[in-house]
């Protein structure tokens, strides 16, 4: 398997393995929307879904005030290590929608340099294990710097993402998803990109989501939270509070652009 790709010579970086799968989640539900569309037009069934995809608080609710929002700085451009996988009807449609909100450009390619790596194999922990060789042979001086977790299978899809920053721009600008070969879902590969962009998605109780059981694919409301992190109010590095509060000043006037568009 190959894993070499142009974002290897990493300068100045961090990189976070993000389990995408879920973990155990709250029962707390401070919101009145029972549909996707009621969700939208609730500020609080919005913030409920936003704070927990960008694990800005736990699975109980309480903020998280180590975390910061980050998202992605860069074009960018993704390859498969099986070039069917992306062209199935349903990624290619969930990188078509995400392209026609992403500040930046979006391609797949085939044979080219590409920051945005999605890795099908039955040994995701090897795998992973392998991308961290090659990244310790470079040369790296004190002020560089990784994060990183070894991948864990949680619940029925077996998928991780290893998410690049760099420390100067507090952006992520690369990212590598491992995706269990044998059995793995299409929702694997649609969570794995929705993640590569900034949200973490570590929680299965996020109402109307592709991060909830009953979806298979992304609905309104992910695509608003896509929407809504690229807007240029909230910035990398911010904190819960700071994030509340952009999210408090334009969730009105943003929920009505979205729903123009």
């Amino acid at each position: 398997m190959q894993l070499r790709l142009g974002f290897l010579s990493i300068f100045g970086m961090a990189m976070w393995l993000t389990p995408v799968s879920a973990i155990a989640s709250d029962n707390a539900q401070p919101y009145k929307a029972t549909t996707v569309d009621e969700c939208i037009q609730e500020k609080e069934c919005v913030w409920y879904a936003y704070s927990r995809a960008l694990s800005l608080v736990n699975v109980k609710g309480t903020p998280q005030n180590h975390q910061t929002l980050y998202k992605r700085i860069n074009d960018v451009t993704i390859r498969t290590s099986k070039k069917e996988r992306s062209s199935s009807s349903g990624f290619s449609q969930a990188v078509s929608a995400l392209s026609s909100l992403y500040t930046r450009k979006i391609d797949i390619v085939d044979n080219q340099k590409a920051n945005t790596l999605f890795v099908f194999t039955n040994d995701i922990e090897g795998a992973y294990l392998n991308v961290l060789n090659a990244i310790g042979q470079k040369s790296l001086n004190s002020n560089q710097k990784y994060v990183a977790i070894v991948p864990e299978n949680r619940g029925p899809s077996d998928c991780s993402v290893l998410k690049f920053i760099n420390s100067k721009s507090s952006g992520y600008f690369a990212s590598y998803a491992f995706i269990k070969d044998e059995g793995s879902s299409q929702k694997c590969m649609i969570m794995s990109l929705y993640n590569s962009f900034g949200f973490s998605g570590r929680t299965n109780n996020i109402p109307f989501s592709i991060f909830s059981d009953a979806s298979e694919h992304f609905t309104q409301l992910d695509l608003f939270m896509f929407f809504l992190l690229f807007q240029p109010e909230f910035k990398n590095g911010d904190n819960y509070e700071k994030t509340r509060t952009v999210f408090n000043d334009i969730f009105e006037e943003k929920k009505k652009l979205f729903l123009k568009n």
